[in-house]
């Protein structure tokens, strides 16, 4: 019963529009049927981030990601730049993606630590565990 009227209570802050939305997600019954109200508040994030889970995921992260790319301080202050900043890193980690990791930069990261440039990435990476293992 509490669970319930939790779930209610934070529904009815939404907006019409916002509640319209959540309603036409695919997994928003199922939500609803039962009070997950933690299920929920990932929903209202998801759609104030502006990422439909009908999306295909793989766009969902490379528009989060471009997004992300192309954010400019332009005439914004300092603190809201940071705040904008952090909110993107916020939508790329809710649609499933990181900012950071690019198979390149690992590949030459790991031929650095071993030492050497003419080996793939997954033989530099086998020779850096074998070295971790050794005592």
């Amino acid at each position: 019963r509490n669970l319930k009227q939790a779930f209610n209570i934070t529904l009815g802050q939404c907006s019409e529009l916002l509640r319209q939305n959540l309603e036409a997600e695919v997994t928003y019954d199922s939500i609803e049927s039962d009070a997950d109200v933690i299920e929920l508040l990932k929903l209202i994030q998801a759609q104030i981030y502006n990422y439909q889970s009908h999306k295909y995921p793989p766009e969902a992260v490379h528009e989060a990601i471009q997004k992300f790319y192309t954010l400019s301080q332009e005439n914004m202050d300092n603190q809201t730049y940071i705040n904008e900043f952090r909110s993107q890193i916020e939508v790329i980690d809710t649609v499933g993606g990181w900012v950071g990791i690019h198979p390149t930069l690992t590949t030459e990261i790991l031929r650095k630590i071993i030492g050497r440039q003419d080996i793939s990435a997954d033989k530099a990476d086998q020779e850096l565990e074998a070295r971790e293992k050794e005592p």
